[in-house]
């Protein structure tokens, strides 16, 4: 798994906002 992918499982409100 991509660092990225793992950025948005623990912090999806960060791309999400």
């Amino acid at each position: 798994m991509c660092p990225d992918l793992r950025s948005l499982l623990d912090k999806p409100r960060k791309y999400k906002d």
